[in-house]
């Protein structure tokens, strides 16, 4: 079973009807779902869930929805704000607050569906994407153009599959539901106002869509590069501002809004790729804001593009210190700029100015950026190879994947920096990860994959008889569970031993999966280096019922 906890910070979604039109009211949402037999399975008694406010801790009621093909049980419960926010008034303080209510929950609760008004809500997906750091559960915000209490409506459809999604897989992700399609969070922008289509993502496919079945595409999740405790990061809010560029603009306008005393970053609208008018007096103006300490970034004004300087144009841009934002939304640039410049951990204007162009959170596509089948370091005689086994496990040919695999590619990482094992994980495919463990059970070195990948260990664990499972309590003071820390600890006994090890988590528990023969020697090692572990799956045992 898993828990999920609903933040309702306002929006249409669970608006009460009065004489006077829809309205904010407390306690509305929650009455209408435990009325609902679609929210509300009335064969389970209600839970009592614990939640933590910023005043303290408190005592939910916990729903459990009714059985689903997706998977087990989801309880859930609603934490609903003293005071709903109208998402036109967002402020960044809101943001932090939606945050930091994560942060105060992130170890009660599996994931996290976050209600929201539709106005700005692709502005607070997109800065929740940076300011939650290494994160490892799925986060999704949801909301509807129709409140919930309206016969026809898209409420009901929009919160119950962000609900499943949350509760059944883990995309650890800031993300936004919306008419049957998961997006990342800082990859939207809403285009209608009154279409139950609001959101699109012109430039980056969905994550899930949702129709007969739930499909994710774990190719496309986009994973924390290292494996951090999860954390909230500090950022201060700074004046940032964003400026279209029109035919006819004037360089005036542009020296008026500089003169805005605080004022640390701009949003350049551009048109096209990236081009503003041949006007001396505007690409002066816009080089003495840069001058004035002003980091500026470019973004196009079109749905679909990116900035690149392929004409005189947009060019010059960059030589007057504007920074390419590539295809990011106006959302995200404006919120990317927000954190940049407000974030503890950037030190200088050009520290900013740098990371803006950088990929943090899968917020943009770099015109160079190689796909998960260019392989940079990998020899020419394995890149064929390595080709035909990604390929094969993404279309889940386990004769071509036998055919192909041998000691060169299993342990081959591509442009991405995973292996074939890291891959198929990302996949589900069960089959296809026990062909690709029996084969390193035959290799030299340990193997180790990375957390935070969508998996379920106890459902590997069924499917692959000989290997024995650990919780990780502890792991040692200033080691992460990570390819490096682990390794760091033990590598020299394993490695000696030829000692294998699957290690993965989910949700706050760690785990090892150590092969039996030599799991001894392992767990000799691991406690030596001062990891504390139980055994949760003996000899010969699966271990899939014993891990909860």
């Amino acid at each position: 079973m898993t828990n999920v906890l609903i933040i309702f910070t306002g929006g249409t979604l669970g608006m009460k009807p009065t004489p006077s039109g829809y309205e904010p009211a407390h306690g509305y949402l929650s009455s209408v779902l435990v009325g609902s037999t679609t929210f509300h399975d009335t064969t389970k008694h209600t839970k009592t869930l614990k939640a933590i406010r910023h005043t303290g801790e408190v005592e939910l009621t916990g729903y459990t929805l009714p059985p689903s093909t997706f998977g087990g049980p989801i309880t859930y419960a609603v934490l609903e704000y003293e005071t709903l926010l109208d998402s036109s008034s967002i402020q960044f303080a809101d943001w932090v607050k939606i945050a930091r209510t994560i942060e105060r929950n992130y170890k009660l609760y599996d994931g996290f569906v976050v209600i929201h008004g539709t106005d700005s809500m692709a502005y607070s997906t997109s800065m929740l994407s940076f300011l939650l750091e290494d994160l490892g559960k799925t986060v999704i915000f949801t909301g509807s153009q129709i409140p919930i209490s309206r016969l026809r409506n898209d409420a009901q459809e929009n919160l119950l599959s962000a609900l499943l999604i949350a509760g059944h897989y883990v995309i650890p992700e800031v993300c936004l539901f919306f008419h049957h399609e998961l997006f990342r969070g800082n990859r939207v922008t809403k285009i209608n106002a009154i279409g139950f289509d609001a959101f699109s993502s012109p430039n980056c496919l969905p994550l899930a869509t949702v129709g007969v079945n739930i499909d994710v595409h774990w190719q496309r999740i986009y994973r924390p590069k290292a494996n951090k405790a999860f954390k909230v990061a500090q950022v201060a809010e700074v004046d940032v501002a964003s400026v279209y560029i029109f035919p006819g603009i004037k360089g005036a306008t542009l020296r008026a809004l500089a003169k805005q005393p605080g004022l640390k970053g701009l949003v350049l609208h551009t048109f096209g790729s990236g081009n503003i008018p041949a006007n001396e007096d505007l690409i002066s103006a816009i080089d003495e804001c840069s001058d004035s300490g002003i980091v500026i970034v470019s973004i196009t004004q079109c749905l679909v593009g990116s900035v690149l300087p392929l004409y005189a144009a947009g060019a010059v841009l960059s030589t007057v210190g504007v920074v390419s934002g590539f295809d990011m939304t106006a959302e995200c640039a404006l919120t990317k700029l927000t954190y940049l410049l407000g974030s503890n951990n950037v030190d200088r204007r050009s520290d900013a100015s740098s990371l803006i162009s950088q990929n943090l959170r899968g917020e943009m596509t770099l015109p160079r950026e190689k796909k998960a089948f260019e392989h940079g370091d990998v020899p020419s005689s394995v890149r064929h190879r390595l080709a035909d086994l990604l390929c094969a496990i993404e279309s889940n040919e386990l004769a071509l994947a036998k055919d192909v695999l041998d000691d060169d590619t299993i342990n081959a990482v591509s442009a991405e920096g995973t292996t074939p094992l890291q891959f198929a994980v990302t996949t589900g495919n069960d089959r296809m990860v026990q062909l690709l463990l029996d084969h390193v059970t035959q290799s030299e070195l340990s193997l180790i994959l990375p957390s935070h990948l969508a998996f379920e260990p106890r459902s590997e664990c069924r499917t692959s008889p000989g290997w024995t499972t650990f919780r990780v309590q502890n792991p040692p003071e200033g080691i992460d569970f990570s390819v490096v820390g682990l390794l760091a600890s033990i590598s020299g006994t394993l490695t000696a031993a030829r000692v294998s090890l699957f290690a993965v988590s989910t949700f706050d528990t760690d785990w090892i999966m150590i092969k039996q023969e030599r799991y001894e020697t392992a767990i000799g090692a691991l406690r030596d280096a001062g990891w504390d572990i139980t055994e949760v799956s003996g000899h010969g045992g699966t271990g899939g019922d014993d891990a909860d």
